[in-house]
């Protein structure tokens, strides 16, 4: 997979309460040019996808206690707000051993994997493909910035070229 030279590094958001987990697909997705965030709960993923407006989120269900469907509920309804054409998707098995637990998602883009992937190329192929999808979308934003004046895209440019490293931020 080949990184985002050119345009704005797409904001992944992974949620997932397995720290172990979660920082390798962080690592993976930082390594092949996306910008990373990984948050451990639901209630700080509420907060934090107000404000980071994520290109796609991956979330790692534990369905062990009914509040944690209710913070899935929340996270669904809040992304359905800030940024209703971002794909979803959710991994791992419910308690129940159906889909009752995941909330309907609506007009979100949700898959559902009932594992966690532990080959990370799968993972990615599936969010180019997402990417790629909720780009066509004529409804959603460009993950590339839009600038009227060609000295800005040089700036820019030159400002991503001089700040390569990859970001993982873990809250």
């Amino acid at each position: 997979m080949e990184a985002l030279p050119s345009k704005k590094r797409a904001c992944i958001m992974i949620v997932d309460h397995d720290l172990e987990y979660g920082i390798k697909l962080a690592d993976w997705f930082a390594a092949h040019g996306y910008q990373a965030v990984l948050v451990r709960s639901m209630e700080t993923a509420i907060d934090e996808c107000r404000d980071l407006r994520p290109h796609a989120v991956f979330i790692g269900l534990n369905f062990s206690e009914p509040v944690a469907t209710l913070s899935l509920r929340r996270l669904f309804r809040t992304l359905k707000a800030t940024s209703p054409h971002v794909p979803i998707v959710t991994m791992g098995a419910q308690s129940s051993g159906n889909q009752a637990d995941i909330p309907n998602s609506g007009s979100l883009r949700h898959l559902h994997l009932p594992i966690k992937p532990l080959e990370f190329t799968y993972i990615g192929r599936l969010l180019r493909s997402e990417l790629n999808a909720a780009t066509a979308s004529p409804h959603s934003p460009s993950p590339e910035p839009k600038h009227s004046d060609g000295r800005a895209l040089e700036h820019h440019i030159h400002q991503h070229l001089t700040h390569q490293e990859a970001t993982t931020w873990i809250a």
